[in-house]
Parts: structure tokens; sequence; C-alpha cells
């Protein structure tokens, strides 16, 4: 696995924690629920760098897919 350098990770997390977390709160309506499962979909995210949008439009749609 390919490690990512820390501001590419940055520009994945940042720009787009905050709109989804409150979706996942939304959702499960529980902000410890909603922190693991953002963790998750972080984790998810930086285990398959190889599919990682490079447009900053696409990387959140691709996050609300994991």
């Amino acid at each position: 696995m390919a490690k990512l350098p820390p501001e590419r990770v940055q520009a994945i997390v940042e720009p787009h924690w905050r709109r989804l977390y409150n979706f996942v709160f939304r959702l499960t309506l529980d902000r410890d629920r909603a922190e693991r499962y953002l963790t998750d979909v972080y984790t998810a995210a930086l285990d398959k760098p190889d599919t990682i949008p490079t447009d900053s439009a696409e990387i959140e749609i691709w996050l609300l897919g994991l």
C-alpha cells in the first residue's frame, strides 16, 4: 500500500469532514457513532489511494459512496 503524503491526506479530509460528519450524524442521530463511521470512511479511503479522485467535488461524492 502506498503511503500518502500528509498534505494529500489533509486535502482529502479537511474540506469534507464537516459535511460528511453532518450527513452521517443525521443518519445515526448519535455523535459517537457518526464519529466512528466517519473514521471508518476515511480509513477505507486512505487504504485505496489509487482510487482517490483528483477533483475536490468528486472526492466528496466518492467518500459518500464508501
